[in-house]
Protein backbone atom coordinates (compact mmCIF):
# COMPACT_ATOMS: atom_id res chain seq x y z
CA UNK A 1 0.00 0.00 0.00
CA UNK A 2 1.61 3.30 -1.12
CA UNK A 3 -0.80 5.61 0.68
CA UNK A 4 -1.47 6.23 4.37
CA UNK A 5 -4.38 8.23 5.78
CA UNK A 6 -4.36 9.81 9.23
CA UNK A 7 -7.31 11.30 11.11
CA UNK A 8 -7.24 13.48 14.19
CA UNK A 9 -9.83 15.06 16.48
CA UNK A 10 -9.15 17.40 19.39
CA UNK A 11 -11.90 17.72 21.96
CA UNK A 12 -12.60 19.19 25.35
CA UNK A 13 -15.52 19.81 27.70
CA UNK A 14 -17.96 22.66 28.07
CA UNK A 15 -20.65 22.67 30.79
CA UNK A 16 -19.72 19.02 31.51
CA UNK A 17 -20.45 18.08 27.88
CA UNK A 18 -17.89 16.76 25.42
CA UNK A 19 -17.20 19.22 22.59
CA UNK A 20 -15.24 18.52 19.39
CA UNK A 21 -13.10 21.59 18.77
CA UNK A 22 -10.94 20.54 15.81
CA UNK A 23 -10.94 17.76 13.22
CA UNK A 24 -8.42 17.02 10.51
CA UNK A 25 -7.19 14.43 8.03
CA UNK A 26 -4.05 13.86 6.00
CA UNK A 27 -2.95 11.49 3.24
CA UNK A 28 0.73 10.51 2.91
CA UNK A 29 2.56 9.07 -0.12
CA UNK A 30 6.23 8.02 -0.42
CA UNK A 31 8.38 9.85 -2.99
CA UNK A 32 11.37 7.64 -3.89
CA UNK A 33 13.07 10.50 -5.77
CA UNK A 34 13.46 12.61 -2.63
CA UNK A 35 13.33 9.79 -0.05
CA UNK A 36 10.66 11.77 1.74
CA UNK A 37 6.95 11.36 2.36
CA UNK A 38 4.67 13.91 0.71
CA UNK A 39 1.29 14.73 2.23
CA UNK A 40 -1.93 16.63 1.71
CA UNK A 41 -3.77 17.87 4.81
CA UNK A 42 -7.14 19.50 5.51
CA UNK A 43 -8.96 20.49 8.69
CA UNK A 44 -12.16 21.91 10.14
CA UNK A 45 -10.63 25.37 10.66
CA UNK A 46 -10.24 25.82 6.89
CA UNK A 47 -6.58 24.75 6.78
CA UNK A 48 -5.65 23.01 3.53
CA UNK A 49 -2.24 22.41 2.00
CA UNK A 50 0.63 20.12 1.10
CA UNK A 51 4.09 19.44 2.47
CA UNK A 52 6.73 16.81 3.06
CA UNK A 53 8.15 14.81 5.96
CA UNK A 54 11.43 12.98 6.61
CA UNK A 55 12.96 10.89 9.38
CA UNK A 56 15.79 12.10 11.59
CA UNK A 57 16.85 9.57 14.24
CA UNK A 58 13.72 8.56 16.17
CA UNK A 59 11.82 11.69 15.08
CA UNK A 60 9.70 12.66 12.08
CA UNK A 61 10.44 16.17 10.84
CA UNK A 62 7.86 18.32 9.03
CA UNK A 63 9.89 21.25 7.65
CA UNK A 64 8.34 24.69 7.06
CA UNK A 65 6.11 24.91 3.99
CA UNK A 66 7.34 28.44 3.30
CA UNK A 67 10.80 30.05 3.58
CA UNK A 68 12.79 27.74 5.86
CA UNK A 69 15.47 30.43 6.40
CA UNK A 70 13.00 33.01 7.71
CA UNK A 71 13.36 34.00 11.37
CA UNK A 72 9.64 33.25 11.78
CA UNK A 73 9.86 29.75 10.20
CA UNK A 74 8.06 27.04 12.16
CA UNK A 75 8.31 23.27 11.90
CA UNK A 76 6.66 20.27 13.55
CA UNK A 77 8.52 17.35 15.11
CA UNK A 78 6.80 14.06 15.93
CA UNK A 79 8.17 11.57 18.47
CA UNK A 80 6.50 8.27 19.40
CA UNK A 81 5.80 7.61 23.08
CA UNK A 82 4.29 4.11 22.78
CA UNK A 83 2.09 2.11 20.39
CA UNK A 84 -0.95 4.33 21.05
CA UNK A 85 0.47 7.80 21.59
CA UNK A 86 3.01 10.30 20.27
CA UNK A 87 4.21 13.84 20.97
CA UNK A 88 4.05 16.69 18.46
CA UNK A 89 6.29 19.67 19.14
CA UNK A 90 6.15 23.02 17.34
CA UNK A 91 9.60 24.57 16.93
CA UNK A 92 10.71 28.03 15.77
CA UNK A 93 13.96 28.79 14.02
CA UNK A 94 16.47 30.75 16.08
CA UNK A 95 19.66 31.23 14.10
CA UNK A 96 21.01 27.80 13.18
CA UNK A 97 18.95 25.96 15.79
CA UNK A 98 15.29 25.19 16.50
CA UNK A 99 13.63 26.16 19.78
CA UNK A 100 10.49 24.40 21.07
CA UNK A 101 7.44 26.65 21.34
CA UNK A 102 4.95 24.07 22.67
CA UNK A 103 4.15 20.37 22.49
CA UNK A 104 1.01 18.21 22.58
CA UNK A 105 0.58 14.50 23.32
CA UNK A 106 -1.88 12.63 21.07
CA UNK A 107 -3.49 9.31 21.95
CA UNK A 108 -5.26 6.87 19.65
CA UNK A 109 -8.95 6.13 20.09
CA UNK A 110 -10.93 3.30 18.54
CA UNK A 111 -12.16 4.17 15.05
CA UNK A 112 -15.89 4.31 14.40
CA UNK A 113 -16.95 2.95 11.02
CA UNK A 114 -20.21 2.18 9.31
CA UNK A 115 -20.75 -1.58 9.54
CA UNK A 116 -22.61 -2.44 6.37
CA UNK A 117 -19.74 -4.55 5.03
CA UNK A 118 -19.13 -2.41 1.90
CA UNK A 119 -16.25 -3.70 -0.21
CA UNK A 120 -13.96 -1.69 -2.49
CA UNK A 121 -16.01 -2.25 -5.65
CA UNK A 122 -19.23 -1.08 -3.95
CA UNK A 123 -17.56 1.98 -2.46
CA UNK A 124 -16.04 2.82 -5.85
CA UNK A 125 -19.44 2.45 -7.57
CA UNK A 126 -21.17 4.73 -5.08
CA UNK A 127 -18.32 7.25 -5.41
CA UNK A 128 -18.76 7.28 -9.21
CA UNK A 129 -22.50 7.94 -8.88
CA UNK A 130 -21.89 10.58 -6.23
CA UNK A 131 -19.43 12.50 -8.44
CA UNK A 132 -21.70 12.24 -11.49
CA UNK A 133 -24.73 13.57 -9.55
CA UNK A 134 -22.66 16.38 -8.03
CA UNK A 135 -21.28 17.48 -11.41
CA UNK A 136 -24.76 17.68 -12.83
CA UNK A 137 -26.16 19.40 -9.73
CA UNK A 138 -28.73 16.57 -9.87
CA UNK A 139 -30.01 16.55 -6.32
CA UNK A 140 -32.81 14.07 -7.08
CA UNK A 141 -30.23 11.57 -8.27
CA UNK A 142 -28.02 12.40 -5.30
CA UNK A 143 -30.88 11.86 -2.85
CA UNK A 144 -31.26 8.27 -4.12
CA UNK A 145 -27.69 7.61 -2.96
CA UNK A 146 -28.30 8.86 0.58
CA UNK A 147 -29.41 6.74 3.53
CA UNK A 148 -32.48 8.10 5.32
CA UNK A 149 -30.37 8.81 8.42
CA UNK A 150 -27.29 10.04 6.56
CA UNK A 151 -25.02 12.17 8.74
CA UNK A 152 -23.47 15.14 6.93
CA UNK A 153 -20.85 17.48 8.37
CA UNK A 154 -18.76 20.28 6.92
CA UNK A 155 -16.80 21.69 9.90
CA UNK A 156 -15.13 24.34 7.70
CA UNK A 157 -18.43 26.02 6.82
CA UNK A 158 -20.17 25.03 10.08
CA UNK A 159 -22.76 22.85 8.30
CA UNK A 160 -24.33 19.78 9.83
CA UNK A 161 -27.35 17.61 8.96
CA UNK A 162 -28.59 14.30 10.37
CA UNK A 163 -31.06 13.01 7.77
CA UNK A 164 -31.69 12.84 4.01
CA UNK A 165 -34.33 15.59 3.95
CA UNK A 166 -31.99 18.04 5.65
CA UNK A 167 -29.08 17.22 3.33
CA UNK A 168 -31.21 17.53 0.18
CA UNK A 169 -32.57 20.93 1.30
CA UNK A 170 -29.04 22.10 2.04
CA UNK A 171 -27.91 21.05 -1.44
CA UNK A 172 -30.88 22.80 -3.06
CA UNK A 173 -30.11 25.99 -1.14
CA UNK A 174 -26.50 25.78 -2.30
CA UNK A 175 -27.60 25.40 -5.92
CA UNK A 176 -29.69 28.53 -5.47
CA UNK A 177 -26.51 30.48 -4.75
CA UNK A 178 -24.42 29.10 -7.65
CA UNK A 179 -24.80 28.21 -11.31
CA UNK A 180 -22.59 26.15 -13.65
CA UNK A 181 -21.51 23.91 -10.77
CA UNK A 182 -18.81 21.30 -11.48
CA UNK A 183 -16.54 19.03 -9.46
CA UNK A 184 -13.01 18.01 -10.46
CA UNK A 185 -11.61 14.84 -8.87
CA UNK A 186 -7.82 15.10 -8.61
CA UNK A 187 -7.20 12.03 -6.46
CA UNK A 188 -9.30 9.11 -5.28
CA UNK A 189 -8.53 6.73 -2.42
CA UNK A 190 -10.86 3.80 -1.79
CA UNK A 191 -10.55 2.59 1.81
CA UNK A 192 -13.79 0.68 2.60
CA UNK A 193 -16.20 1.75 3.83
CA UNK A 194 -14.92 5.20 2.78
CA UNK A 195 -14.00 6.94 -0.46
CA UNK A 196 -11.58 9.84 0.02
CA UNK A 197 -11.82 12.27 -2.90
CA UNK A 198 -9.46 15.21 -3.31
CA UNK A 199 -11.56 17.61 -5.35
CA UNK A 200 -11.98 21.13 -6.66
CA UNK A 201 -15.42 22.77 -6.58
CA UNK A 202 -16.18 25.23 -9.37
CA UNK A 203 -19.26 27.43 -9.59
CA UNK A 204 -20.41 30.89 -10.59
CA UNK A 205 -22.09 32.90 -7.78
CA UNK A 206 -25.50 34.00 -8.98
CA UNK A 207 -25.82 37.73 -9.68
CA UNK A 208 -28.67 39.90 -8.49
CA UNK A 209 -31.11 41.09 -11.10
CA UNK A 210 -29.54 43.71 -13.33
CA UNK A 211 -25.97 42.91 -12.25
CA UNK A 212 -23.32 41.54 -14.65
CA UNK A 213 -22.29 37.85 -14.35
CA UNK A 214 -19.83 37.18 -11.54
CA UNK A 215 -16.50 35.37 -11.89
CA UNK A 216 -16.22 31.67 -11.23
CA UNK A 217 -15.22 30.56 -7.74
CA UNK A 218 -12.86 27.63 -7.27
CA UNK A 219 -12.30 25.88 -3.94
CA UNK A 220 -10.05 22.88 -3.32
CA UNK A 221 -10.91 20.35 -0.67
CA UNK A 222 -11.66 16.79 0.31
CA UNK A 223 -15.03 15.01 0.41
CA UNK A 224 -15.43 11.68 2.21
CA UNK A 225 -18.58 9.60 1.69
CA UNK A 226 -18.94 6.56 3.95
CA UNK A 227 -20.89 3.69 2.36
CA UNK A 228 -23.23 1.27 4.10
CA UNK A 229 -25.63 -1.14 2.36
CA UNK A 230 -25.10 0.56 -0.99
CA UNK A 231 -25.94 4.07 0.23
CA UNK A 232 -24.03 7.01 1.67
CA UNK A 233 -24.34 6.73 5.44
CA UNK A 234 -21.85 9.46 6.37
CA UNK A 235 -20.61 12.43 4.35
CA UNK A 236 -17.82 14.77 5.48
CA UNK A 237 -16.48 17.78 3.56
CA UNK A 238 -13.36 19.82 4.24
CA UNK A 239 -12.66 22.79 1.95
CA UNK A 240 -10.12 25.59 1.70
CA UNK A 241 -12.22 28.28 3.31
CA UNK A 242 -9.54 30.99 3.08
CA UNK A 243 -9.35 30.79 -0.72
CA UNK A 244 -13.14 30.56 -1.04
CA UNK A 245 -13.70 33.57 1.23
CA UNK A 246 -11.15 35.69 -0.64
CA UNK A 247 -12.85 34.94 -3.98
CA UNK A 248 -16.26 35.70 -2.48
CA UNK A 249 -14.86 38.86 -0.82
CA UNK A 250 -15.71 37.61 2.65
CA UNK A 251 -13.72 38.63 5.74
CA UNK A 252 -10.85 36.24 6.48
CA UNK A 253 -8.86 35.93 9.71
CA UNK A 254 -5.15 35.70 9.09
CA UNK A 255 -3.41 32.84 10.87
CA UNK A 256 0.14 31.47 11.24
CA UNK A 257 1.47 29.29 8.44
CA UNK A 258 3.28 26.03 9.03
CA UNK A 259 3.43 22.36 8.13
CA UNK A 260 2.65 19.19 9.99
Amino acid sequence: NRLLRGTIQLSGTHASQSVANFQGDSVYAWNPKTNRAQYTFWASDGTYGTGEMYREGDQLIFPPTGNADSSSAMRSVWRRVDTDSFIVAREKRQGDTWSKVFEVTYRRREAQHPNGGADASEVNRVADEYVSAYRGADWRRMSKLLAEDVAFEDPTFRLKQSNKAGVVKMMQDSEGGFSDISLEVNRRIIAPPYAVLEVAFNGRPRSKEGEPPRDFVRARGVTIPGVENGTIKTWSDYFDFRSFAEQMRLPVCKGPQGGG
